[in-house]
C-alpha cells in the first residue's frame, strides 16, 4: 500500500512513522512518503498519482488540508482520503470530498489500523451512470448534491456543474446509495450536503434552499438526524 502523509509538524511526522512501523505487515507492506506542505504534495501528485491513501493534517501552514483535498478531487475522484485534526470543525466537510475518516489527534495504532483496513476493503468509488448529449459519463456519487425534475428533464446538480438527462426519479433512485433521500416529488437530495432543516424545507451547505413536502418532513428529519449522528460517532474519531 502506498501512503502519502501531508503533515507540517516534524514531531507528528515522527509519531506517525513510529505507528506505521508498529502496524506494518510483511504481507502487505506500507510505503510512505511525507510532505511538509500541501503545495509540495500537490506539485508531485499532479504529475504522479500513484498512491492508495492520502492522510492530510487539517491545520497546515499554507493551504489547509480541506483545500488540498478538494484540489486532489479535481485530479482523482477515487483515491482514498483521510484527515487528522485537533478540532472537529471540518468533520462534515470531510464527507463532501468522500473522505474515509476524520481522525482526532492523537493518532493511535488502533485508529491507524482501522483506517488502513478501510482502505484495503474499499472498492471502486460508486458512480451514477448518465447519458449526457449522447455520451455516457460516470459521475461520482459523493459529488452529487441533488437531482431535480424540471421541464420533463432531470438536472443533476454536482459541486461544480449541472448535467441534464432524460429519466425518471424512480429509475434514478435505483442507482443511488441510501444517503440519497426523496424530499419532494421532484427532488432527491444527498444527506451529506444538507446544512439544516427549516419548517418547510432544507438548506444545503452552499446556501441553496429546497422544499420538503409535508408528507416527507418527518422521514427527512429522522434520516437527517440519524445520518449525522452516525458521522459524529464514526469509529475513527
Amino acid at each position: 500500500m502506498k501512503l502519502a502523509v501531508v503533515e507540517d509538524n516534524l514531531q507528528t511526522q515522527q509519531q506517525i512513522r513510529t505507528l506505521l512501523n508498529a502496524v506494518n505487515s510483511h504481507r502487505q507492506p506500507i510505503i510512505t512518503t511525507f510532505f511538509d506542505s500541501g503545495e509540495a504534495f500537490l506539485f508531485q501528485f499532479s504529475t504522479q498519482q500513484e498512491v492508495d491513501l492520502i492522510l492530510l493534517d487539517i491545520q497546515l501552514g499554507g493551504q489547509n488540508g480541506m483545500t488540498v483535498a478538494r484540489k486532489v478531487r479535481e485530479f482523482d475522484p477515487q483515491v482514498a482520503l483521510a484527515f487528522l485534526s485537533n478540532y472537529d470543525d471540518y468533520v462534515f466537510d470531510g464527507y463532501d470530498v468522500g473522505a474515509l475518516g476524520y481522525i482526532m489527534k492523537p493518532l493511535t495504532a488502533d485508529k491507524l489500523r482501522a483506517l488502513l483496513q478501510k482502505v484495503a476493503a474499499q472498492t471502486q468509488v460508486a458512480y451514477f451512470l448518465a447519458e449526457v448529449e449522447h455520451e455516457a459519463i460516470k459521475i461520482p456519487l459523493f459529488d452529487i448534491l441533488y437531482f431535480e425534475v424540471q421541464d420533463h428533464q432531470i438536472n443533476i446538480h454536482t459541486q461544480t456543474k449541472v448535467y441534464q438527462i432524460k429519466s425518471q426519479l424512480k429509475e434514478i433512485q435505483q442507482q443511488l446509495s441510501p444517503d440519497f433521500i426523496q424530499t419532494y416529488r421532484s427532488l432527491i437530495v444527498k444527506l451529506n450536503f444538507i446544512s439544516h432543516l427549516t419548517k418547510t424545507g432544507l438548506v444545503l451547505n452552499d446556501g441553496t434552499s429546497l422544499p420538503v413536502s409535508r408528507q416527507q418532513r418527518a422521514k427527512v428529519k429522522q434520516d437527517f438526524l440519524t445520518h449525522y449522528r452516525g458521522l459524529a460517532h464514526d469509529d475513527l474519531h
